[in-house]
């Protein structure tokens, strides 16, 4: 749960953009809450939260920069 609470998902925006990438990646994530809070989502394309690499790692995904690495 702290993993979790230190990628601080309330100060996300709900929509991240670069529309200077044509061919590029997308992503999602939808929060569900098991005390009946709403749903919180969260979607993309090319471009990402400051923390996203770190919420990657915790769930076992690789990045775009990670893969370049290699």
């Amino acid at each position: 749960m702290q993993a979790l609470q230190d990628l601080h998902f309330g100060e996300w925006k709900s929509q991240y953009v670069n529309l200077g990438v044509l061919d590029g990646t997308q992503w999602s994530l939808e929060l569900h809450f098991s005390n009946g809070q709403r749903t919180v989502s969260f979607s993309g394309s090319n471009s990402y939260p400051y923390i996203f690499d770190d919420f990657c790692s915790l769930i076992g995904e690789r990045s775009d920069e990670e893969t370049a690495d290699e």
